[in-house]
């Protein structure tokens, strides 16, 4: 035979079935808050009519992405600033924390790829400069 319980008797007014409230607050002067306010200016700068997000929010997903994510602040500044003021593409997609969380690997791999491309560019110049030179002297 199988046992069973009487829920009758479970006093159920404790239970709370909603979220907790996230009680974490973020000063101005915290890197979380700082990071969000930049992010924002950048797009209040290109739209100066964009609806004011709430920053505790943003500054709650800045600060996962420093705690959890392993982020460093100064990388996700970079990403900020790259992705608002060097790629047209990424001010249309990063307009808020949450997108920048999500896609911050994606801007972080392409800032690098397009330095690396840089460089080499750059590499590739200085060669054929000095080759040119190689082949003018030559033909002196």
């Amino acid at each position: 035979m199988m046992n069973t319980i009487d829920t009758s008797t479970i006093d159920t007014s404790t239970i709370d079935n909603k979220k907790r409230p996230n009680k974490k607050t973020f000063g101005p002067d915290t890197i979380p808050f700082l990071l969000s306010t930049l992010l924002f200016s950048f797009i209040q700068g290109r739209n100066n009519g964009h609806k004011p997000p709430n920053f505790q929010k943003w500054a709650l997903t800045m600060d996962r992405m420093i705690r959890l994510d392993k982020r460093p602040p100064c990388g996700i500044m970079n990403a900020i600033c790259w992705s608002q003021h060097h790629e047209q593409f990424w001010q249309n997609v990063i307009l808020s924390a949450n997108n920048l969380r999500k896609h911050y690997d994606r801007i972080i791999h392409q800032m690098t790829s397009i330095t690396q491309f840089s460089k080499s560019q750059q590499l590739a110049l200085k060669n054929a400069m000095a080759a040119q030179k190689a082949l003018e002297s030559i033909q002196d």
